[in-house]
């Protein structure tokens, strides 16, 4: 993967890193972003949707952070498809590249819970970010997936 900082990691790079039999998924999903072409735009607004989300853990008022992502997915959809009027189903397609970002957090927290005993595993770079949740979006989506 080439990130927009110049940054190079390669998959036995993420392999050593700990992540191990997510690296073939993580890369995956890295390629289906770059095949989807996306603009800044929506990649900032996909950032904030994963962000603005109320299925995190240890929220108190879930309902409000649901209302508070309503307007941001609306506007996604009217943005995406005023730019792609020709691509109806671009939208529905971005969405569901969160709901892949989501399983691969949730496999990496099993993975990192099945690595870890009474101490938390720590981790650099591109590794920790993807472990941290819904964060992995706005590091990936700033990536091209290249062969290294």
């Amino acid at each position: 993967m080439l990130f927009s900082n110049g940054m190079v990691v390669s998959r036995e790079q993420l392999h050593a890193g700990g992540l191990g039999p997510l690296t073939s998924t993580i890369f995956s999903f890295a390629s289906a972003l770059k095949r989807m072409d996306c603009d800044e735009t929506e990649y900032a607004m996909l950032s904030s949707i994963c962000l603005i989300s109320g299925d995190r853990s240890g929220l108190q008022d879930t309902e409000k952070i649901e209302a508070m992502q309503e307007p941001l997915l609306e506007a996604l959809k009217h943005y995406i498809r005023s730019r792609r009027p020709d691509q109806p189903h671009v939208f529905a397609k971005m969405l569901m590249k969160l709901t892949d970002l989501r399983s691969i957090s949730v496999k990496g927290k099993t993975l990192r819970a099945a690595s870890c005993s009474n101490q938390c595993l720590r981790l650099d770079g591109l590794a920790y970010i993807l472990y941290n949740n819904r964060e992995s979006l706005g590091a990936l989506t700033s990536c091209s997936v290249q062969s290294v």
